[in-house]
């Protein structure tokens, strides 16, 4: 192990363990209690509300959820078990994702401020300063899209399991607590081999990478042949839990479809890619008055000095960065490299800044490379963290007396407030119906179940312009992120009416129902209930919905199974 080098700023700012631990524990429940307190502001999705659906199912039971179909990351021992514990042991509703995010963002900040000092050097705060300024306090006050670390399931959690066998790994390093350490990379590893693919991408594959190119180099820092092992019986631990899942009828996922951009794509996608990176930061102030874009302007010099950092270190180094950097360090770079670009150049199905949640370990992890590695200016980092302070010290007052809440923070009309909906349905008597997928299920969470709205789709057959017959209905069920029981017949068996949310016009779209394709399939409403400009609720008669059989079927591999 390289000898331990001093700090060269004015002053060491060393602390006393103790006195670090309550240094790490103060800013991480600051951190949190900002992205609990500005998330309790932002409206969620149906993505966030159906995880959150599946969290009480767990919480009630269900833990192999069965019956439930998910997105290729299921999140399942991450955000769903957080969550699904919160609500058991906690007792809480619609607050739990907003409260889970705020501890999974926490705890990205307790982890990230233990790696901002590399061990082969002395202790010092000052290189805490720029963690602080850029994580501890995240820019929500803009509203913008970083405002999704205070959702769940976005990857957070997955960041943080991440941060935390980092911090394995560097006392590994020097030679610390090695068999703990060992299996806590095993135990971090394991939910993300298990529930978050996303994560094996920029924690497991850099570690392991790099501990081989360091033997080749004839250093010893981590042992390739542990790391491996940890890993290995970590992964093997979690082909079992899946075998486990499925023969106790647990639920499924989707395969995952990767596949790169278009050329056509890609200058949209650069022009948001940067968009993103500068939300991250707090600098996005292009389009906005002078006035608004203070908070910006206070962190644009301590982000420039962090860029013209990078540029040197690229410039110096090209090809060799891995080479000049400790082990951590040269892990956080390959990481955050690989997510960088596999983020630029894959096509997520993804819309505008929707794509910023998988810019996220690329932030932190090149906020980190810059703490151990640059010789830190205290006062140009310790005059921006207290007028961002200053900035959360107004603001918060602010939102709470106003009640402000913030929808749409990505432009792509997925978060919505349900409560004008909620109070039509409950004027009309209505508790059971449909929605496109981004309406359905936020209905059905924000109401806490008073109302039951499930997702559906048309399908991509040609409609012909009068009502089908019910063999050739082409409604179904949208099964993304949902659970099959809820499309079965007996649950409306009960029921008089069944709303249909619709959107009046807009682009044919798999995740919007559109009202002329209700229409097509069953008739003219018995009765329209306008909801503004471009969305309706439709009543239709129980039986005349019943006649659409195709509604309470799911087609699986090419087979259509009634549920």
């Amino acid at each position: 192990m390289a000898p331990r080098q001093e700090y060269t700023g004015e002053e060491n700012g060393y602390f006393s363990f103790p006195l670090r631990f309550l240094f790490y524990t103060l800013f991480s429940f600051i951190s949190g209690s900002i992205c609990y307190h500005y998330g309790m502001h932002f409206y969620i999705d149906s993505d966030e509300a159906n995880y959150y659906l599946a969290a009480q199912d767990m919480a009630h039971g269900n833990f192999t959820l069965k019956g439930w179909v998910f997105s290729p990351d299921n999140f399942w021992l991450i955000d769903i078990l957080g969550m699904a514990t919160l609500i058991k042991f906690g007792g809480l509703g619609i607050t739990a994702p907003h409260l889970m995010a705020a501890i999974w963002w926490a705890g990205v900040t307790f982890c990230a401020l233990c790696l901002a000092n590399p061990p082969q050097k002395t202790w010092s705060w000052v290189r805490c300063l720029p963690v602080i300024l850029f994580i501890a306090f995240p820019p929500l006050y803009e509203h913008r899209p970083s405002g999704f670390i205070t959702f769940v399931p976005y990857h957070v959690g997955t960041l943080f399991y991440g941060l935390c066998g980092l911090v394995a790994a560097q006392m590994i390093s020097i030679r610390k607590n090695s068999v703990i350490n060992y299996l806590l990379l095993g135990i971090t590893a394991l939910p993300i081999f298990t529930s978050d693919f996303f994560g094996v991408v920029f924690y497991v594959m850099p570690l392991v990478f790099v501990s081989l190119l360091f033997r080749l180099k004839g250093e010893n820092t981590v042992p390739p042949k542990g790391l491996i092992t940890a890993f290995g019986i970590a992964f093997i631990i979690s082909e079992f839990i899946k075998i486990y899942v499925h023969h106790n009828d647990g639920f499924i996922a989707h395969t995952l479809h990767s596949k790169f951009i278009s050329i056509e794509e890609m200058p949209s996608k650069i022009i948001y890619t940067m968009k993103s990176v500068f939300d991250f930061f707090g600098v996005d102030f292009f389009g906005h008055k002078v006035g608004s874009a203070i908070p910006d302007l206070i962190k644009l010099i301590p982000f420039l000095v962090f860029c013209l950092f990078l540029y040197k270190k690229i410039k110096t180094r090209k090809a060799y960065c891995l080479i000049g950097f400790d082990y951590i360090s040269s892990s956080l770079f390959l990481g955050g490299t690989i997510i960088f670009f596999a983020s630029l150049f894959s096509d997520f199905s993804l819309y505008k800044e929707d794509i910023i949640r998988y810019f996220l370990p690329f932030f932190v992890f090149y906020i980190l490379i810059y703490t151990r590695n640059a010789q830190i200016n205290k006062f140009l980092f310790l005059v921006p963290c207290f007028l961002i302070s200053i900035v959360y010290i107004s603001t918060w007052g602010t939102i709470t007396k106003t009640k402000s809440s913030f929808k749409d923070i990505f432009g792509v009309h997925h978060q919505m407030d349900t409560a004008y909906i909620e109070e039509k349905l409950k004027e009309n008597n209505l508790r059971l119906g449909y929605a496109g997928y981004w309406e359905a299920s936020v209905v059905t969470a924000n109401s806490q179940g008073r109302f039951l709205s499930r997702a559906i789709k048309v399908s991509e057959r040609e409609v012909s312009n009068s009502p089908l017959g019910h063999d050739q209905c082409q409604l179904s069920p949208y099964v993304w992120i949902s659970k099959l029981d809820w499309y079965k017949k007996s649950n409306f068996e009960n029921e008089k009416q069944i709303f249909f949310i619709t959107h009046i016009y807009g682009e044919e779209h798999d995740s919007w129902l559109l009202q002329d394709r209700v229409i097509n399939n069953l008739g003219q409403p018995d009765k329209i209930i306008p909801l503004g400009d471009n969305l309706a609720i439709d009543v239709y008669n129980t039986e005349r919905v019943f006649a659409c059989q195709s509604l309470y079927t799911w087609e699986k591999h090419g087979k259509r199974v009634d549920l």
